[in-house]
C-alpha cells in the first residue's frame, strides 16, 4: 500500500512533465529552464525562486511548535503543493537536458532531487519537511545581482 501511495503522485507528476515537454518541445523547454537570457527563462527562474523562498519560510514557520499546532491545517497542504512542483521541475530538467545523467549527478541535480522527493516518498509531515531545508541550497543557482532590473 505504501508503494502505491508513492507511485501515484510520482506517476501523475511524470505524466504532466511528459505532456509539457510534448507541448513545448525539448529545445524550447531547455531554453526556458536552463537559460536565463530570455524573457521566459527569467520568468521561470523568478517563479522558481519565489517558490523556493516560500517553501523554506514554510519549513522555518513549522519549526515553531506553537505555530505548528495552530496552523497544521495550512502547513500540510502547502508542503504537499511545493513537493510536486519541485518534482515536476526536476523531471522537466531531466527530460530536456542534453545529458540527463550528467545533470542528475551534478551538484544541482542532486540538490533538486533531494529537495523534491522526501515528502513524496512518505517521510511525510515531520521528518520530510526538515529535509526540505535542502531547498535553500537551490538559491546558489542565482548569482548576486541577477534580479536587478535590465538583466
Amino acid at each position: 500500500m505504501a508503494a502505491l501511495t508513492i507511485a501515484l503522485p510520482l506517476a501523475g507528476v511524470l505524466v504532466v512533465a511528459l505532456l509539457i515537454r510534448q507541448l513545448v518541445g525539448r529545445r524550447r523547454l531547455a531554453q526556458i529552464i536552463f537559460e536565463a537570457d530570455t524573457r521566459a527563462g527569467r520568468d521561470f527562474d523568478l517563479g522558481l525562486l519565489i517558490a523556493i523562498v516560500l517553501s523554506v519560510v514554510l519549513v522555518a514557520l513549522e519549526s515553531d511548535p506553537r505555530l505548528q499546532i495552530r496552523h497544521q491545517a495550512m502547513f500540510e497542504p502547502l508542503e504537499l503543493g511545493f513537493s510536486p512542483l519541485f518534482s515536476l521541475e526536476y523531471l522537466l530538467r531531466l527530460l530536456c537536458a542534453e545529458q540527463p545523467l550528467r545533470y542528475a549527478r551534478s551538484f544541482f541535480g542532486i540538490v533538486d532531487f533531494l529537495s523534491s522527493i522526501p515528502p513524496l516518498v512518505g517521510l511525510g509531515a515531520s521528518r520530510g519537511r526538515y529535509l526540505a531545508v535542502i531547498r535553500i541550497l537551490r538559491l546558489l543557482r542565482w548569482p548576486a545581482g541577477t534580479w536587478r532590473s535590465g538583466q
